[in-house]
């Protein structure tokens, strides 16, 4: 759960950009997630269903300009994620 939380602290922090950090974290969480599933097959159907909600919200995501437009405004990401992904 340390992962998960640092997430949080990160976009939820008041001195930086959040928004268009939103896109990225939720791929570095999913990505974390699926590592731990497969190292701790005793809980990954938990961790399954963590993932289950997170693609959901994951996909609202993206399907919303906003967070596409803040990426490309923000200096440090530009169309780096963008076009990795």
């Amino acid at each position: 759960l340390q992962f998960p939380h640092s997430v949080q602290q990160l976009m939820s922090g008041e001195a930086t950009p959040v928004l268009s950090g939103v896109l990225p974290a939720f791929q570095r969480l999913q990505n974390c997630w699926e590592s731990h599933a497969a190292m701790h097959r005793d809980i990954s159907c938990y961790v399954y269903e963590g993932m289950e909600w997170l693609n959901k919200y994951h996909k609202k995501a993206g399907r919303s300009p906003t967070y596409v437009i803040a990426m490309v405004l923000n200096p440090a990401i530009k169309f780096s994620f963008i076009n990795k992904n």
